[in-house]
């Protein structure tokens, strides 16, 4: 315990260990964002790509096959360039999917206690997964920096295959928490009604939240991450505009091939140029 003089720097030091913690975080997940991002608008050219070739092939046939089809349905389905809206396209960039559909399947409903049993297995899970790396990871790996100092190759295996255990167990323990617990919360919510998902607070400390805030707002390596994830809105809103343009024939297909191909790879390069442009605050 830090008592007297050292208190404050030892509360300064903590704090300082968890706004960089918090750096870094921000940074992978701004990273995810992109990814996936990416991941969705290729989905998302590629199927209203798909769409528009049907319209131009067979005009009369689709419009005659889509009257059969959903003479009975209870629910409405959209249609094609219908489906070139904001609401659409945003509702797809938070739905847990990465392939788009011009009608996702929808539950009819939000399952309260359904919702919450997957937000208490989140919290639970990330305490878990928490005090396992803290209490087992961390410790073996401590112990694992002599035999890497020294070269001892025997015991190095040795310390390789005890991390292995705990390792293996928080990845299991990881996915069930992402692709279980998060996406069907996640799924819920947006009452998204596909649930295939494995197929397509531990620590608190008493610190001033303003002085957090006054902290957190005048360091300026803290920003990028959350103005990446920001600034991501531009390269969707870009698709969307798009393909709106090639629906109505304002482009054509090889203009619009161009651009996507250049927004997509716009996302690949931009956090990458980003991180490569900002002064490091360290030396």
């Amino acid at each position: 315990m830090c008592t007297g003089p050292c208190a404050d720097w030892c509360w300064g030091a903590h704090l300082g260990w968890a706004l960089g913690l918090l750096g870094q975080v921000g940074s992978v997940l701004a990273l995810m964002v992109y990814t996936i991002l990416f991941l969705k608008l290729f989905s998302y050219r590629d199927v209203n790509l798909w769409c528009r070739e049907r319209r131009a092939g067979a005009k009369a046939k689709a419009a005659l096959a889509g009257k059969k089809a959903n003479g009975g349905a209870a629910q409405r389905t959209v249609s094609y360039p219908d489906n070139l809206t904001y609401r659409d396209l945003y509702y797809f960039l938070f739905a847990p999917t990465l392939c788009y559909e011009l009608n996702f399947p929808r539950s009819p409903r939000i399952r309260k206690r359904f919702l919450l049993r997957r937000l208490l297995e989140m919290l639970f899970l990330t305490q878990l997964q928490v005090g396992l790396i803290q209490q087992w990871m961390v410790p073996a790996i401590q112990n694992s920096m002599k035999p890497f100092k020294d070269m001892d190759y025997s015991r190095i295996v040795e310390r390789l295959l005890k991390l292995a255990v705990p390792n293996h167990l928080i990845w299991l323990i990881f996915f069930y928490w992402l692709f279980h617990s998060c996406l069907n919360a996640v799924a819920e919510l947006m009452q998204f009604g596909d649930r295939e998902f494995y197929r397509d607070w531990w620590y608190g400390i008493l610190v001033d939240p303003i002085q957090v805030v006054s902290l957190f707002l005048k360091d300026p390596y803290s920003w990028p991450a959350l103005c990446l994830v920001i600034v991501a809105n531009i390269f969707a809103v870009a698709a969307f505009q798009v393909e709106k343009r090639l629906a109505v024939g304002a482009l054509t297909e090889q203009a619009g091939l161009l651009l996507h191909g250049v927004n997509l790879a716009t996302i690949l390069c931009f956090p990458a140029a980003v991180a490569f442009l900002l002064e490091s605050i360290t030396p």
